[in-house]
């Protein structure tokens, strides 16, 4: 079975439009856990991503990081979308 990526067939398909998503509050992760959702990105990425991490204070856990703050957030999101 393929799927065509509508959300009727795959639910992950508004997900892999996107490099990453913010993990809702009611997850308990908090609003500032970012989950790497392209695998592509994150490999040919992961040591820029490193190194942004760690100028920025954030930690970076297989496909998660972990950004300490609101305005940190911001500067992710910015740079990386």
């Amino acid at each position: 079975m393929s799927f065509n990526g509508t959300t009727s067939d795959d639910i992950m398909a508004d997900f892999k439009k996107n490099k990453f998503v913010v993990a809702p509050d009611y997850l308990g992760f908090g609003p500032t856990m970012v989950i790497l959702t392209d695998l592509s990105f994150w490999s040919t990425k992961y040591t820029e991503l490193g190194d942004w991490c760690s100028a920025h204070q954030c930690t970076m856990s297989g496909m998660t990081v972990d950004v300490p703050d609101d305005p940190t957030l911001t500067l992710f999101c910015l740079k990386w979308s």
